[in-house]
């Protein structure tokens, strides 16, 4: 009897081309499902892409621990002895949307990785440097609602990673609330408008200056937020400023009534311009603009200009 090519078997006599599955053995595997099966997973996989990729701020780069190791490691409860890294965050409660500030205090150019976890699982949710003074600072948002613990992890052993031998910082909590709605306002204010601000130019000889800029009149209703626009420039006044004892620059930094919103440090005379939108407005906390110097040489001193326009910048 003819046999028929490999693929094929006889059906009433004829080669006819076998279905889409495989036989090994006791095994079979039915070819087209598992196509299915494949394509599904491939689906769940670009969904998940998009749910961690589309937040934001602290929650930047969120990937949940899988590792149980990691995961002992982080909820290793808090001892009576101090730690030598340590992590704090400020404010510690906030709404959906507004800032928060995280500061990790380790060894100098240290790698630090900081985790959350929201009552069920751990994610690595930010990573960065800690500078040559072992500090690190970063202002950013939280777009997700609920109660957090935050934690990091610092490059102890200097491998530049992070593993279990790593110093593991103290817990720190965060509550993130719902915005509250905001009742009809002002109808006066719209897209755009320009609600408050001020200038100012002068010589800073002291070590730092600040000034105050009140909203207590200023409501903005519906889903209206307020921003800056915020433009500096500074040069030195004299000739005392050699360089010879290190950087003398400033530091401009601006806060929102939930803190420290943007920070600059310049170590050369330049001009600056920087929007920022949307700030936070709690009716009760004024905005402030901060110059500081570097270095506090009081025989060097430096002469600056600021101008801030507080707008309606953003309205869904």
């Amino acid at each position: 009897m003819e046999k028929c090519n490999k693929g094929y078997k006889k059906v009433d006599g004829k080669c006819v081309k076998n279905s889409g599955s495989y036989k090994n053995g006791k095994n079979k595997i039915n070819l087209n499902a598992l196509w299915i099966i494949i394509s599904i997973a491939g689906i769940i996989g670009i969904l998940s892409v998009f749910i961690y990729g589309g937040n934001a701020g602290w929650f930047r780069s969120l990937a949940v621990v899988e590792n149980t190791d990691l995961i002992s490691y982080l909820n290793t409860p808090e001892g009576e002895d101090s730690y030598s890294c340590s992590l704090s965050l400020s404010p510690t409660s906030i709404y959906v949307g507004d800032r928060t500030t995280g500061t990790i205090v380790d060894g100098k150019n240290s790698l630090c990785q900081v985790f959350a976890y929201d009552g069920i699982k751990w994610a690595k949710v930010y990573e960065g440097y800690t500078d040559a003074n072992g500090v690190l600072i970063d202002t950013r948002n939280i777009n997700i609602i609920g109660n957090f613990m935050f934690r990091a992890i610092c490059d102890q052993n200097n491998n530049n990673r992070v593993d279990l031998d790593d110093c593991l910082t103290n817990q720190q909590e965060i509550n993130v609330l719902p915005r509250p709605e905001t009742p009809p306002v002002d109808e006066g204010y719209g897209l755009g408008d320009i609600v408050g601000g001020g200038s100012h130019s002068g010589i800073i000889s002291g070590t730092s200056d600040s000034w105050q800029f009140d909203l207590s009149n200023v409501s903005v209703g519906g889903s209206c937020y307020l921003g800056a626009r915020i433009s500096t420039q500074w040069d030195y006044a004299n000739d005392k400023c050699s360089g010879i004892q290190g950087a003398e620059g400033l530091i401009w930094s601006f806060s929102d009534s939930s803190g420290l919103v943007y920070e600059n440090r310049e170590i050369s005379p330049q001009s600056n311009n920087v929007e920022l939108c949307p700030l936070n407005w709690d009716g009760v906390n004024d905005w402030e603009l901060k110059i500081e110097k570097l270095i506090n040489l009081p025989d060097c001193q430096m002469s600056y200009a600021w101008d801030v326009e507080i707008f309606v910048c953003e309205c869904d």
